[in-house]
C-alpha cells in the first residue's frame, strides 16, 4: 500500500489552534491580547482606514518601538478574526 502525502503539517495546525485561542475564537476561549492590540482596537477600525493601514502601523511602530510589519500582521488578524470592527 502506497504512503498517502501529508495534506496539512502539524505545525500548521498548532499554530492555527494558538491563534483562535488568542484571539477567543475556540469554544470557551477569552482573547489574550497585548498592549498592541489594545490600542488598535480603542482606535477603532475607521480611524486606522482613514490614516492607512501602513502609514497607522509606521506611527504605531515609532511609539511602541516594534517593527511595522509585524504591527500590520496583528491589525490584519484582528481584523479576520472580527475583534477589529
Amino acid at each position: 500500500m502506497a504512503k498517502t502525502k501529508q495534506l496539512v503539517s502539524v505545525k500548521g495546525i498548532k499554530n492555527t489552534m494558538y491563534r483562535l485561542r488568542k484571539y477567543g475564537q475556540l469554544e470557551g476561549g477569552k482573547a489574550t491580547l497585548d498592549d498592541d492590540e489594545h490600542t488598535m482596537m480603542h482606535d477603532g477600525l475607521e480611524m486606522i482606514q482613514k490614516t492607512g493601514v501602513s502609514e497607522y502601523c509606521r506611527r504605531l511602530s515609532v511609539i511602541t518601538g516594534k517593527s511595522a510589519d509585524g504591527l500590520r500582521t496583528k491589525y490584519t488578524m484582528l481584523k479576520r478574526y472580527g475583534i477589529l470592527k
